[in-house]
């Protein structure tokens, strides 16, 4: 970045910031769920019932530990020596593309339930506002810790 004409502080802090992103920038692509994604999943765990939404749940959350790789090598050791062709993967964060399946799919079969659902309006709205707010409550609590981590990063 100093070859390119930026300050070696600014050069400095910008690859810092880039070890905060993870290996996204290293193998060449970030892994993306988009904010309406995100909020229909969350739509999804408040209307589907069933063990179509823990089948989901359960697909998204084993992607997420498996993409930890070496952050979490508890799980991580022993799915790779135990795990026939785990160990052939390039890299642990191929699992993310579990939670980008589950995520979409969880939301479309919560988008379903709620425009064939037969109950009042009032109950509709509470359970949309429910929804709302969790999905407000995440965004507040991802936005603290990005600062947290960029103020951390500025010491």
């Amino acid at each position: 970045m100093v070859e390119a004409g930026v300050p070696e502080d600014n050069a400095l802090q910008n690859g810092q910031f880039l070890c905060v992103l993870g290996s996204a920038e290293y193998y060449g692509r970030a892994v993306y769920l988009g904010a309406v994604c995100f909020f229909l999943f969350i739509l999804g765990l408040v209307y589907v019932k069933g063990w179509p939404k823990w089948w989901l749940i359960s697909v998204a959350v084993t992607g997420i530990v498996l993409a930890w790789g070496k952050s979490f090598p508890s799980i991580n050791n022993f799915i790779f020596d135990h795990l026939p062709y785990y160990n052939k993967f390039r890299a642990p964060t191929i699992a993310l593309v579990m939670p980008q399946f589950a995520f979409p799919l969880l939301g479309a079969l919560g988008l379903d339930q709620l425009l064939k659902s037969e109950a009042s309006k009032e109950e509709i709205w509470k359970k949309f506002r429910l929804t709302v707010m969790i999905t407000a409550g995440v965004l507040v609590l991802v936005v603290c810790f990005i600062f947290g981590q960029l103020q951390g990063r500025q010491r």
